[in-house]
């Protein structure tokens, strides 16, 4: 039987750059785990500035088939994470109410998940 490495999590809190992505096929359980988490020294990385729009974030993530993007600010510091399912939940609706905004006036910094809430592993690690 195979045995597995014990990994730590570490909080996003701090982070604040990120990288700039390599597609593996054939993974499953006994895959080495460079094969299943994104190296992101080594791949594209997929960003939104915290500004751009509710609309035209959803837009962006179905053309490009991801389902979760960072999001940066202008200076490129990492913020927050934004996923299609908040974009298109009532998460949305909240924030309008909360905002005052119209729906097409929103930005995506209105219903991101907050970096500490985030957890990743560190490359060293492997």
């Amino acid at each position: 039987m195979k045995v597995f490495k014990n990994i730590k999590i570490r909080n996003l809190v701090d982070i604040q750059k990120v990288r700039h992505p390599v597609s593996h096929d054939n993974i499953d359980s006994y895959s080495a785990a460079l094969e299943v988490f994104t190296d992101y020294d080594q791949q594209n990385l997929l960003v939104l500035e915290q500004s751009v729009g509710i609309d035209s974030a959803t837009e962006l993530m179905k053309k490009a088939h991801v389902q979760l993007k960072l999001v940066i600010d202008s200076e490129e510091h990492f913020r927050r994470v934004s996923n299609l399912a908040d974009l298109v939940s009532v998460k949305v609706m909240k924030a309008v109410e909360a905002t005052g905004l119209k729906r097409e006036d929103l930005p995506v910094a209105d219903v991101m998940t907050h970096k500490d809430s985030l957890r990743d592993i560190e490359m060293a690690e492997f």
